[in-house]
């Protein structure tokens, strides 16, 4: 099993929503060109009509993202844990540009006061922009972040938001402490 190979990355978002108990969910937007796009039958709109490419497009997307995810190193308060992708979506916005969705979930051990979300992931060199945004809920506030990328924490300190642009070189080690009251 292969996923279509003529998809094309043209950009990456996402949102992570973190709550009070520890609770967080995040949702990964990757949006595809399709490279080999006619008019014909030979595009991945007309491949996802056989119901078994699609299932198997989202077996796939769905296995390699958590490759993905297992390959990272996720720390909540020094505690290990661990995301899993509990649903993937495929969905067309123009016959020629598609979009993978990824929900994802974890619980962290959170406690009064503050608390730190760490990462280490991959280094890569960006082939597409990025951008993403993490919600905490009320009674957190953002204390201090640590990233590679360019990003901003609003007014409240309750909402980061993170961008890259295609080419931006992006570190291995990401964090955020925050205070829960």
């Amino acid at each position: 099993m292969k996923i279509y190979p003529y998809l094309i990355p043209i950009s990456a978002t996402s949102t992570m929503n973190i709550a009070k108990n520890g609770k967080f969910w995040q949702s990964i937007v990757y949006r595809y060109e399709d490279g080999n796009f006619d008019q014909t039958q030979n595009n991945y709109k007309h491949y996802l009509k056989n119901s078994t490419n699609f299932q198997n497009e989202l077996l796939l997307f769905s296995q390699n993202m958590q490759n993905i995810l297992d390959s990272e190193r996720n720390y909540v308060n020094d505690t290990q844990v661990y995301p899993k992708v509990i649903n993937c979506a495929i969905f067309f916005l123009q016959p020629k540009i598609s979009e993978v969705q990824w929900s994802i979930e974890f619980q962290g051990p959170f406690k009064l006061g503050d608390n730190i979300y760490s990462s280490y992931i991959d280094t890569a060199t960006l082939d597409y922009p990025i951008h993403s945004i993490y919600v905490f809920d009320s009674m957190i506030e953002v204390q201090t972040v640590t990233t590679s990328l360019s990003y901003r924490v609003d007014q409240s300190k309750r909402v980061v938001e993170y961008w890259g642009k295609k080419g931006e070189y992006l570190q291995d080690f990401e964090q955020i402490s925050f205070r829960l009251y």
